[in-house]
């Protein structure tokens, strides 16, 4: 077992709710290695944060010093909350040298957060490390008991038609397939009442948030697309007009719980915060829905095959952040991106398709750094440009759409840079109109 000094801490009031956690152990020639991973709260659910910091070879001073130093650091930048640690705990490995990080977020999330901790409570746990000595090796790691994959049919594999007739490829999430996933999830009402392993997807716009449930529920799902106008009524149930009559009309939200039905909320982000609200006690497990517009009635109860599910933009115009104790109530939060191999079976240029990959490698590496991230194009995009190359417009048009579809202006460089790097064209630009056409001019 290797003794480890580490912990885990999360910016709630981020979009993604982002993760930072640092470790560091000793090696076998006495000195200390130092590991730090970040990622969004999904990317640490599933165990698979991206690595910031691996550095072998420091002192005891010297890992102390990063392990206080990024503490600090990352508090002063909003990370709030303390999700485990600071503390020493064990793994299990048989390298004191090298050990995978996704061993280390695995098992700081078994330890407990030190809810009052500082920067002291950090040097402790350092500490602690230090005078434990070495640690001692296993001279064999015990497999672990393998974990069931949720796969898709065979039928379905080849991709899920949906009702306009595209086809949607299931992608991996966790291991699982996600439709599969989101299925699976959802049988689980059916045996062990209101779900409290709601879904949230998030992401950047276009990268298909709304088309998942779709491809997992098909014609079963009832989705209700939030705008800023959107009212309690329209979710819940509202009286309408019938003649010279007032009837009472259950809402989506009412029809689905009540029918035992899939349900999404998409553009949750847009939708005002008392319409939000109703959702906190059919999200909290109790599974019920109050209908205050119909005095006397009875709480609407979810039927077995009721599944939550709501769908936001991390960033955009009109985007409200979500309330923190809604986003508790959905814990199975998934990030959606863009699926470049769909781009590539479409016939997309792969030039183009690199440059919205090197748009998300900047962008992400901007979000590790406490960045806002930078605009990335999505499928649609990439698929209009395709249409102008295809429609003999050339490449100065076909890059002219990408352009003027980049909503910021502080992305714009950024994604020249990347156009110039894979076409070989300066200064690429929305399209303006020039100097006069001239008869018989050439």
């Amino acid at each position: 077992m290797i003794t480890i000094a580490g912990f885990a801490i999360q910016d709630p009031s981020s979009p993604t709710e982002k993760v930072y956690a640092s470790f560091t152990y000793r090696r076998t020639d006495g000195s200390y290695h130092v590991i730090n991973c970040s990622g969004e709260s999904s990317l640490w659910v599933s165990n698979r944060m991206r690595l910031q910091l691996n550095q072998p070879n420091k002192t005891a001073a010297e890992a102390r010093a990063e392990l206080v130093s990024k503490w600090t650091q990352k508090k002063q930048k909003g990370y709030r909350s303390v999700l485990a640690g600071p503390v020493v705990f064990e793994v299990a490995s048989t390298s004191r040298n090298n050990i995978d990080p996704r061993n280390l977020v695995a098992a700081i999330k078994l330890q407990s957060a030190v809810m009052s901790a500082g920067p002291a409570t950090v040097t402790d746990a350092f500490d602690k490390l230090h005078a434990a000595g070495p640690s001692r090796l296993m001279n064999s790691v015990a497999s672990p008991v393998p974990q069931p994959k949720l796969a898709l049919p065979a039928a379905e594999v080849g991709g899920i038609v949906l009702s306009d007739g595209r086809r949607y490829f299931s992608r991996e999430v966790a291991g699982h397939s996600d439709v599969a996933l989101l299925r699976h999830l959802r049988e689980q009402t059916r045996h062990g009442g209101p779900s409290q392993l709601n879904v949230r997807f998030f992401g950047t716009p276009g990268g298909g948030k709304s088309t998942l449930p779709v491809a997992a529920f098909g014609d079963e799902l009832i989705v209700m697309y939030g705008h800023g106008d959107m009212t309690v009524g329209q979710v819940v149930g509202q009286y309408v007009a019938n003649g010279s009559d007032l009837n009472y009309v259950d809402g989506p939200l009412a029809v689905a719980m009540l029918k035992g039905l899939p349900f999404l909320m998409d553009e949750a982000s847009r939708v005002p915060s008392e319409v939000l609200n109703v959702l906190m006690s059919v999200s909290d497990g109790r599974g019920l829905l109050n209908r205050d517009d119909l005095p006397g009635a009875e709480p609407v109860r979810a039927a077995p095959g009721f599944f939550l599910m709501l769908s936001y933009n991390d960033s955009g115009v009109g985007v409200r952040p979500l309330d923190p104790a809604l986003m508790r109530r959905f814990p199975i939060a998934i990030e959606v991106r863009a699926d470049f191999a769909a781009a590539t079976e479409a016939g997309v240029d792969i030039r183009a398709i690199e440059v919205a990959k090197s748009m998300q490698e900047k962008s992400d590496e901007d979000r590790d750094n406490s960045g806002d991230g930078f605009w990335v194009p999505q499928i649609g995009h990439l698929l209009v440009f395709q249409q102008a190359l295809d429609a003999g417009l050339g490449e100065t048009v076909a890059l002219a759409t990408l352009m003027s579809a980049c909503p910021d202006p502080d992305t714009l460089t950024t994604l020249q840079e990347a156009v110039t790097e894979h076409f070989g064209i300066n200064d690429p630009a929305p399209l303006t109109l020039g100097t006069r056409v001239i008869a018989g001019a050439p």
